[in-house]
């Protein structure tokens, strides 16, 4: 049996929800990973549209990050890309791409949720946010099955020889 990968889709679902905590400055904003973080493999057979094997990854411990809001508004992706990595566990077991992938959306997902809050709560506001993901990655296969072979090997020289002459 031969497999041939013939495509591998990723899709993400990235959610925030969030809720003002009562500290004092400076304003912070703290992520959480919501408890239902996961990563999904899903084997799919093109030739027969059915799913051959699914495989399950989720986080094996919560981690939390603090960032001062601040530093979110002033769009350092480098400084919050390191940040918020720390969210994404080597449990999951995501490639680089969608490792990346996945800390961006959070990034732009957090910006918008604090430029909303900016807009109704001119001054600083402490915020908690539950970052949901769910992450699913299908890799649409071909199994092709190699069949017995049916050509004929000529026979050898010597076997030859002893029909030589012979009349049908």
């Amino acid at each position: 049996m031969a497999v041939v990968v013939l495509d591998n889709v990723t899709t993400w679902d990235v959610g925030l929800t969030h809720e003002r905590l009562s500290r004092n400055n400076p304003s912070t904003v703290v992520f959480r990973q919501h408890p239902n973080f996961t990563h999904r493999h899903i084997l799919s057979d093109a030739k027969y549209d059915e799913v051959q094997d699914i495989t399950q990854f989720q986080i094996t411990g919560l981690t939390s990050v603090e960032i001062l809001q601040e530093e979110i508004l002033n769009q350092d992706v480098d400084f919050l890309y390191l940040k918020l990595s720390q969210l994404l566990p080597p449990s999951l077991k995501l490639d680089p791409r969608q490792h990346e992938e996945s800390v961006h959306q959070i990034i732009a997902r957090a910006y918008g949720v604090l430029l909303d809050y900016s807009k109704y709560f001119p001054t600083a506001v402490n915020l908690l946010m539950r970052v949901y993901l769910s992450i699913v990655t299908t890799h649409v296969l071909s199994l092709e099955f190699e069949g017995e072979d049916h050509t004929f090997t000529p026979a050898a020289q010597s076997a030859h020889r002893g029909f030589e002459g012979r009349k049908p």
